[in-house]
């Protein structure tokens, strides 16, 4: 019974977490052959994704992998138009997906390999997009 109702509260914390919830970097993959070019894509994806949590709460922002060919994501893809690697800053709580794109900033760091620029440019847009949210009064 102790069992049951450990889960139950774990569900129902995570479940919370995820409605407070105030935006989601979304990493956009393709498939890539193994290759080269999936192992960078994959640094890629690992640096992005440190950069959020080492940086956020997962309450405040979480940090999610969207494979652009899975049928799941259909409409998410038709909405943002994203190719591989692409990163957005979004508030998927929101009926209309507001989002900030983040292209510009990651191409720059795929051939600068400046990870401060990358990491304050992430940051500095993630903040907007927060501070946005609250001024315009969403949860």
């Amino acid at each position: 019974m102790k069992k049951i109702f450990s889960a139950g509260i774990l569900i129902l914390s995570l479940s919370l977490s995820t409605l407070a919830q105030k935006a989601e970097v979304l990493y956009f993959k393709d498939v890539i052959p193994v290759c080269c070019m999936a192992r960078s894509c994959d640094n890629l994806e690992a640096t992005i994704k440190k950069i959020v949590e080492d940086n956020f709460s997962q309450d405040k922002v979480l940090f999610r992998v969207v494979r652009i060919r899975h049928e799941d994501n259909k409409d998410l893809v038709e909405q943002l138009n994203p190719r591989s690697q692409s990163v957005f800053i979004t508030d998927l709580s929101n009926k209309n997906v507001e989002s900030i794109d983040a292209d510009a900033t990651v191409r720059n760091y795929t051939r600068t390999r400046d990870l401060k620029t990358l990491e304050s440019e992430l940051l500095l847009m993630i903040n907007n997009f927060l501070e946005t949210k609250a001024e315009a009064g969403s949860p």
